[in-house]
């Protein structure tokens, strides 16, 4: 049975001072008293309604010991000061929400911006999640309560309409889950952050392939003398900057600054992606010279393909793989190869990884981009610590 919220009402008596303000609750031995003292009745008005939101809230108890404990600031809260206010406003616990209130109140304002272009998608996703788990509080949605929801999962359309739902499509219920669970960490909403991934998703036996090996300098002249004008700066421009291919195709001559040797990068995968960095030599030079050959545009997709338009995700992956195999590279060539070597060749040239980093515009520290992005060859490791020569 839920308990109704007491009121508070304003009871007031004339002092030796003036009028001695007061708030009071409840009848008979449930009956509360918070003193105001002497102050205007505006302030008491504002004190009512602010105790009264406590008391929906279910603080209004907290509020009484604070005024105990520390009087005179519980007063400034209950008044309506900004500063203390802004110190002191009780934080609603995250943690004891139901997953769908969560997801309403908190996760979809950032979300539904963050990846605005695929968010019709993943509101489907919530949807199924939220009629199945969203009653559940936050910090209890735990690796085996979300097992237990991916094995129950079934597909709703199509031929396997009410069979035992797809490995990918279970892959996409749990990334949407673990998605705001990491957000809600990172808020400090959750005191831990659970891992979903703990238990192996049946019919998910998605086979893994072996990333190949970044292009070295050799590598990317050769890939770069096998192609035509604008791919070649394409090349220069995506491994000279460690671009992701997205960002490549938003590149645009008003985002260029030759003479400063910077680049403003349209990126918006994460908050640092979306900058302004400086040119390598081989981004400047290559860049320099597709201006030059389009006959110096002020304005304008930099890399527009046959159409005039921005490229597609997945546009110029065949031209980067027959450009490698007339180079004679003959291992796979994909798109995200060239932001991989960025960071390779970054090293091999002695940059420090954290400069990498920040061309590239990783987060916040350098581990990924050591673990993922950065992977030399042995001979390169090996030629590496010849300077270790005492």
């Amino acid at each position: 049975m839920v308990r109704a919220c007491r009121r508070w009402r304003l009871a007031k008596r004339q002092g030796p001072k003036g009028i001695y303000w007061s708030l009071r609750t409840g009848r008979g031995d449930d009956r509360q008293a918070l003193s105001l003292g002497y102050c205007s009745e505006e302030e008491a008005e504002a004190a009512r309604e602010q105790l009264n939101v406590e008391e929906v809230h279910n603080r209004a108890n907290q509020i009484v010991q604070w005024h105990t404990e520390d009087r005179a600031e519980a007063l400034r809260y209950l008044f309506g000061d900004p500063v203390v206010r802004q110190l002191y406003e009780p934080r609603p616990d995250y943690g004891a929400m139901p997953l769908r209130d969560y997801y309403e109140q908190v996760y979809v304002p950032w979300r539904s911006v963050k990846r605005a272009k695929g968010w019709h998608r993943e509101q489907r996703l919530w949807r199924r999640i939220n009629s199945a788990i969203g009653a559940t509080p936050l910090r209890r949605v735990d690796p085996y309560m979300v097992a237990d929801y991916l094995d129950d999962l079934v597909a709703t359309t199509g031929p396997r309409a009410g069979q035992p739902a797809s490995g990918n499509t279970k892959r996409l219920h749990r990334a949407a889950l673990q998605a705001l669970t990491k957000r809600a960490y990172r808020l400090k909403h959750i005191g831990s952050c659970p891992d979903f991934a703990l238990f192996r998703l049946e019919g998910a036996s998605k086979r893994v392939i072996d990333k190949p090996a970044p292009l070295n300098l050799e590598e990317l002249q050769a890939l770069m003398r096998a192609s035509e004008p604008k791919h070649r700066a394409m090349w220069a421009v995506a491994a000279g900057q460690g671009l992701r291919p997205g960002e490549l195709n938003r590149v645009r001559w008003e985002d260029v600054d030759l003479g400063a040797r910077v680049l403003r990068v349209r990126g918006t995968k994460t908050d640092d992606a979306d900058a302004v960095v400086p040119l390598t030599p081989l981004g400047h030079r290559e860049l320099q010279g597709w201006w030059m050959q389009r006959g110096q545009p002020q304005a304008g997709l930099a890399f527009p393909s046959r159409n005039g338009a921005a490229y597609g995700d997945q546009g110029w992956k065949k031209a980067l793989k027959n450009a490698a195999e007339r180079a004679g590279i003959e291992r796979r060539v994909y798109p995200y190869l060239l932001r991989d070597s960025f960071a390779t060749i970054a090293w091999i040239q002695g940059i420090p990884l954290d400069i990498a980093r920040r061309v590239m515009r990783h987060t916040a520290d350098s581990r990924m981009l050591e673990e993922v992005y950065c992977r030399p060859r042995p001979e390169e490791v090996a030629k590496r610590i010849q300077a270790f020569d005492i």
